[in-house]
């Protein structure tokens, strides 16, 4: 059924006027539109929903897969009707929307035999891959007409340049499937998997260099994009901040502007700009590079997402709370929020959690009737993927469950709880590689010691708080995702807490 929802979502979101593809006013009560308009409405989410709904008792479940195979294929005809200018599609994308329609069709053409018309086709789409950069798409065009004016036409002048098109094209198109596999690799590493990976700058190192060398008789913006990523990534691993801004604000001023430029392209660098701003402090610059990219990103997209998480969190890094409930309320209840991947999805869950412990102490102000009871105990088992994280995301979801604790005054089950942190601490936490982590789950160690108060905790923690400010985000050595808050504001809501206490 996911899939089936995921078609219908994306022809109602695109407005598809071609309804006659999924059926025609005459089929305006047919089972078939009574299945599409169940799943469109939200009344049918699962096939036992669609089963009582649509037959009752007159038909078994065989019938209702035959119409549910019936209704798949059918939109899935009818995405081909989508029409791009209604949307709000870059020139970029509309035009790769309409190319590869247009190569479908000439394939078509081309297969039934109509290679006139295929030819013609062909000849004025490559003006339009070549400008918009579909490599690919552009080599597979190139092949198709030097072969034509060498077999059938015997036209030596366009085979000649058509063939070294040919030639060009797929020494591009074979540099950019090596560095979008290079990008994979490195990418592939961070899914699930949040922790420090120093071992990884040797490696983009060295992809950085094969690209960077690689000679090429014309350079596409997806190429430059891809060897500009490496490139930031390398410096990105080892936490040079400053430097990997400088690459940043150089790629872009490369990229920005140019009609062929990928949407993603820019976002991604923009992503990378915004870290390292949040980690060096540089909110205001950060922020603009959000604003750039929520002008350029459709609601519901991957990058949308990405958009807010980034947004999030600098507005927990700036102690505006309420912006971050108020960007996380916004994002939760898009209607694709639910369908996201779990490796996109969980880190959103650690974000609410930490939101709820601002709202259960009070930082962030909300309608108490609107917002649901929440339970660190759920929260948990919503969390597998970066729960066994245990040197990246898992760390903050181990301190947020300790801060619950402390703020509900479980003391007991707090003493318990500090004992096991520090035992995770002794196993999973470097002291190089995760040292403010470190340092700080010491400090939150010496609470019981200190019998929860407050006096105490602070003069058996002053050594360690120290070294928090001595080694401050921006020059420390750990993945930039596991201070979701920053340990000194932590801190002062730790001592606000203890201050609380009652005796």
């Amino acid at each position: 059924m996911y899939d089936l929802k995921e078609l219908v979502d994306i022809v109602t979101l695109n407005k598809v006027k071609s309804i006659s593809v999924i059926g025609n006013q005459s089929e305006k009560d047919t089972k078939l539109m009574k299945l599409y308009n169940g799943i469109r409405q939200g009344k049918i989410n699962t096939d036992e929903e669609a089963i009582h709904m649509i037959y009752k008792k007159e038909a078994g479940k065989s019938a209702y897969y035959k119409l549910k195979h019936t209704l798949k294929n059918r939109l899935i005809d009818t995405l081909f009707f989508i029409d791009t200018k209604k949307n709000k599609f870059s020139d970029k994308r509309r035009a790769y929307f309409i190319c590869y329609k247009e190569m479908l069709a000439i394939l078509t053409l081309v297969n039934r035999g109509a290679r006139v018309t295929a030819v013609k086709m062909a000849e004025k789409l490559i003006k339009t891959t070549i400008k918009f950069e579909f490599t690919r798409l552009t080599s597979e065009l190139t092949k198709l007409l030097s072969r034509h004016y060498a077999n059938i036409e015997g036209d030596r002048k366009k085979y000649t340049y058509y063939s070294k098109l040919t030639r060009n094209y797929a020494q591009l198109s074979f540099a950019e499937t090596l560095a979008e596999d290079f990008i994979n690799d490195i990418l592939s590493q961070y899914v699930i998997d949040k922790s420090e990976k120093s071992e990884l700058a040797i490696i983009t190192g060295q992809y950085f260099k094969i690209l960077k060398e690689i000679e090429l008789p014309t350079l596409s913006s997806n190429y430059i994009f891809m060897m500009g990523i490496m490139e930031i990534y390398h410096h990105m691993i080892t936490n040079d901040y400053v430097k990997t801004i400088e690459l940043c604000n150089s790629y872009l001023k490369n990229l920005e502007g140019k009609e062929s430029t990928n949407i993603t392209a820019l976002s991604a660098i923009h992503f990378q700009k915004i870290a390292c701003c949040i980690q060096l402090q540089k909110y205001q610059e950060g922020k603009k590079s959000i604003d750039f990219c929520f002008t350029l990103l459709e609601e519901g997209t991957f990058n949308w997402f990405k958009s807010n998480e980034m947004y999030l969190s600098l507005c927990l890094h700036t102690q505006e709370y309420q912006l971050a409930w108020q960007t996380f309320k916004k994002v939760s209840s898009s209607t694709a929020f639910y369908k996201l991947p779990p490796s996109v999805g969980e880190p959103w869950k650690i974000y609410e959690a930490w939101l709820n412990l601002l709202i259960a102490m009070e930082k962030i102000k909300i309608d108490s009737v609107s917002n649901k009871v929440f339970k660190i105990s759920r929260f948990m088992n919503e969390v597998p993927i970066f729960s066994k994280d245990k040197r990246g995301l898992n760390v903050p979801i181990l301190i947020l469950q300790t801060l619950f604790q402390l703020q509900q005054r479980k003391y007991d089950h707090l003493i318990d709880r500090i004992e096991a942190l520090s035992k995770y601490q002794q196993r999973y936490l470097c002291k190089e590689e995760n040292y403010r982590s470190y340092v700080f789950i010491k400090m939150l160690i010496e609470i019981p010691k200190a019998y929860f108060n407050k006096n105490l905790v602070i003069q058996k923690t002053e050594k360690w708080s120290s070294q928090l400010r001595l080694v401050p985000i921006e020059i420390s050595n750990q993945n930039h995702d596991l201070e979701i808050l920053p340990y000194q504001h932590i801190w002062t809501f730790v001592l606000d807490l203890l201050d609380k206490r009652s005796y």
